[in-house]
């Protein structure tokens, strides 16, 4: 890829957007694992419904090509999401085009409980009132 290839640019950009993430979640304390779900998450709902809007089948072989994502994630993220969509529509799948609700917003990997007891303290230390300054900044210890 060069400097001119669109997505060398795209990548470029696309770093400088997860820059500003991932500093938000190491505020909150978030781990990369934590992260790095929301991606995968992310991509392969995008890849679900590009696939259902150009008419193809959502297999877990495509989401696979198109993501690559392995196989075994993708049968997991199938499962939840499709889990999420009949508890929400009262079907079995989201309607062709239609997203389901977001994973985070319901049974997600994006759970908070898998984080390390360091990341709590630093998350504590940098959103509690009792340790930050006027302007929200963490105090020194």
């Amino acid at each position: 890829m060069t400097g001119t290839d669109p997505k060398h640019a795209y990548l470029q950009a696309t770093r400088r957007l997860m820059q500003q993430l991932a500093a938000g979640g190491l505020r909150l304390g978030l781990s990369h694992g934590q992260l790095e779900a929301g991606l995968r998450d992310a991509m392969l709902e995008a890849a679900y419904l590009q696939s259902q809007r150009s008419g193809g089948r959502v297999t877990v072989s495509s989401l696979h090509v198109a993501t690559g994502i392995h196989r075994r994630e993708i049968s997991r993220w199938l499962s939840g999401r499709n889990e999420v969509a009949a508890g929400e529509t009262g079907a079995g799948e989201a309607g062709a085009g239609e997203a389901a609700p977001a994973k985070g917003d319901s049974a997600s990997a994006l759970t908070l409980g898998n984080d390390s007891p360091s990341a709590r303290v630093v998350a504590r230390w940098t959103t509690n009132a009792g340790y930050t300054d006027a302007q929200g900044e963490p105090l020194a210890l």
